[in-house]
């Protein structure tokens, strides 16, 4: 699947796109969608205003919270209100749950748990759960892996993998914790004024346009600044790694 905002943000599904946008405009984009706007191109295919509105559906955006109002909700009663309010096409509901709750890897002793009773980390995978409720093409993960820890972390980056890769969603971690970005995804776009800023590999944005990123205050991953400080300072030709097991091998054999 491939998509096309604007003539000018370009989203695949055979990786995981990293976003980097303080200002929120694709995100926000993509929840204004409406019949006035139509310039989204699906796989070569300009769509219609009516094909708007079935794509639309198809959009999980995942916050990183859960709003107080509905702390005091269990888990199924959650998730049951936003099928409702959602308008979700779903017969039988009590089992649409418990499948999005097993895909984020909880099982059925979840749904009578109250949301407040919950840590950060397990109302993350609530949130998730809810955004598989609609079976997505694609998933927008906003700040999500704030409420992780490493454990966490690699359990979703699987998920997202096995969910590219099996079933071609478009996967987007849109997040400006460049830390993030930078060791869970394959392309980045970085969006400046709502228009793209830099897109490229991401294991090539930071360090190919590093001065660049500085200047206009976007962060910098720490082990990608180290190398670029070595390099420039004690003129020791270190390689750019996102795992810093590597990084200290290379330090080993060149120091």
């Amino acid at each position: 699947m491939e998509i096309k905002i604007e003539d000018k943000i370009f989203l695949d599904s055979n990786q995981i796109i990293g976003i980097i946008d303080y200002e929120n405009y694709l995100i926000d984009y993509l929840k204004q969608i409406n019949f006035s706007k139509t310039n989204i191109i699906l796989d070569g295919k300009k769509l219609t205003s009516k094909e708007l509105c079935l794509f639309k559906r198809y959009i999980s955006i995942i916050d990183d919270y859960i709003l107080d109002d509905y702390l005091n909700f269990t888990v199924y009663e959650y998730m049951k209100y936003k099928i409702f309010t959602n308008f979700l096409d779903i017969k039988d509901y009590r089992k649409k749950i418990i499948d999005s709750l097993k895909i984020a890897g909880l099982n059925e002793s979840y749904l009578d748990k109250k949301i407040s009773n919950l840590s950060k980390s397990e109302q993350q995978w609530i949130n998730f759960s809810v955004g598989m409720l609609s079976n997505p093409n694609i998933i927008v993960l906003k700040n999500c892996f704030n409420s992780f820890d490493l454990k966490n972390s690699k359990k979703m980056i699987r998920l997202l993998q096995q969910l590219v890769e099996k079933y071609q969603k478009i996967v987007i971690i849109n997040t400006t914790n460049s830390e993030i970005i930078y060791k869970y995804t394959k392309k980045t776009i970085i969006i400046k004024d709502k228009e793209v800023f830099i897109e490229a590999e991401t294991e090539n944005i930071f360090k190919d346009n590093f001065d660049l990123l500085l200047n206009n205050n976007f962060e910098i991953p720490k082990i990608v600044a180290f190398s670029n400080l070595v390099n420039n300072k004690k003129n020791i030709k270190l390689g750019y790694f996102k795992d810093i097991r590597d990084l200290i091998k290379d330090i080993y054999k060149k120091v």
